[in-house]
C-alpha cells in the first residue's frame, strides 16, 4: 500500500499578474508529487479582498551537476491582482 506525505514547501512573495516564480529543491521527496499554489489573505486587505488566482503552471524534474536530480516548479498568477504572499504545498506518494 502507499505512502503518503504531504505539507508546506516553499513561500513566494509579490507576483504580479502575468509574472512566474520558479522554484527548485535538489532532491525530490518522492517519485510521484504534486503541488499547489494558495495567496495568503493579507491582513492589510482586511476591508477589501481582492480576487488573487495562482497556478502552478510546470512541474518536471532534471538531472543535476552532481547527477542528482531536481525538482522544479513554476507558479504563474493567472488572476488580475497581484499576489503579495502566497504558499506551496505539496504531497507525495511513495
Amino acid at each position: 500500500m502507499a505512502t503518503f506525505d504531504k505539507g508546506w514547501w516553499a513561500t513566494g512573495y509579490k507576483l504580479p499578474p502575468g509574472q512566474t516564480h520558479h522554484w527548485f529543491q535538489d532532491q525530490p521527496r518522492a517519485l510521484m508529487q504534486w503541488f499547489v499554489a494558495q495567496p495568503r489573505q493579507q491582513p492589510f486587505d482586511s476591508d477589501s479582498h481582492p480576487e488573487q488566482a495562482l497556478e502552478v503552471t510546470v512541474f518536471y524534474l532534471k538531472k543535476a551537476n552532481s547527477n542528482d536530480l531536481q525538482v522544479n516548479v513554476l507558479v504563474q498568477n493567472v488572476g488580475t491582482n497581484t499576489a503579495y504572499a502566497y504558499d506551496i504545498f505539496y504531497a507525495s506518494a511513495y
